[in-house]
């Protein structure tokens, strides 16, 4: 999961979400503010995504609440 905030002063976050376990224990490394409208960070989560964690099949699930 790539993870981004609306919130003032927070960070994004990429972790591994695992059943049982809280979710500030999931995260594997904060990146600070990114851009997540360029194209080009969602590729390199894409990337990193299935270079790290490789699976029979996968899901790419681009979720947004938006602020306006």
């Amino acid at each position: 999961v790539q993870r981004d905030s609306a919130k003032k002063g927070s960070q994004a976050t990429r972790m591994r979400v695992r059943k049982g376990t809280p979710i500030q224990s999931d995260v594997l490394e904060s990146m600070g503010k990114i851009n997540t409208g360029d194209p080009a960070v969602l590729e390199d989560f894409l990337v990193w995504g299935l270079t790290n964690y490789p699976a029979k099949r996968t899901m790419a699930v681009l979720w947004n609440h938006g602020s306006g």
